[in-house]
C-alpha cells in the first residue's frame, strides 16, 4: 500500500476515534443531566416527606444533596467545555473539590450534632474530618487564587 494510501486511512481512523470521543461525552453529559434532575426531585420529595417531623435533619439533609447537585452540575459544565473548545479547565476541578469538602465538612457536622453523646474516640475523629477539609478548603481555593492570577497561555490548536 503506498504511503498516501495509509495516512488516508490513517485519518479516517482519528477522525473515527474523534467522533466516538465526541459522542461518548455527549452520552455522559446527558446522564449528569438525568442524575442532577433525579437527585434534586428524589432530595425534595425526601424534605418535603421529613420537614414536619425533623425540620433541621431534613434541612441539612437538603443542603447536602443540592452541593452533590452542584458537583455534578460542574462535572457537566466540564464536559460542556470539552465539547465547546476541547480542553479542560483546571479551575473547575479546584471549584468540584471545594464544595465536595464544603459538603463533607456539613454532612459530617450534621451528623454529629444530632447523634447525642459522643465518645472521645469518635470526637476526636469528627475533629480530624473537620480539619482535614477545612485545611483542604484553604489549600484549593489558595490553588484557585494562584492559578486564576497566572497569564492566560496560548493553547495549541485542536487536531
Amino acid at each position: 500500500m503506498p504511503k498516501d494510501e495509509s495516512k488516508k486511512e490513517g485519518g479516517r481512523l482519528v477522525y473515527l476515534l474523534e467522533q466516538a470521543d465526541w459522542w461518548f461525552y455527549v452520552l455522559i453529559g446527558v446522564v449528569f443531566i438525568y442524575l442532577a434532575g433525579a437527585t434534586f426531585v428524589h432530595s425534595l420529595i425526601i424534605f418535603l416527606r421529613t420537614a414536619v417531623g425533623n425540620p433541621i435533619g431534613s434541612v441539612m439533609l437538603l443542603i447536602n444533596e443540592m452541593l452533590l447537585i452542584l458537583i455534578i452540575l460542574e462535572l457537566l459544565g466540564t464536559i460542556i467545555t470539552y465539547l465547546k473548545v476541547h480542553e479542560i479547565r483546571l479551575e473547575q476541578f479546584f471549584y468540584i473539590g471545594i464544595i465536595a469538602c464544603i459538603r463533607r465538612v456539613l454532612a459530617a457536622g450534621s451528623h454529629h450534632s444530632f447523634s447525642g453523646q459522643m465518645e472521645a474516640s469518635v470526637f476526636r475523629q469528627y475533629l480530624w474530618d473537620i480539619g482535614v477539609n477545612g485545611g483542604l478548603i484553604l489549600l484549593l481555593s489558595l490553588a484557585l487564587f494562584i492559578f486564576s492570577r497566572r497569564p492566560a497561555q496560548a493553547t495549541p490548536p485542536h487536531r
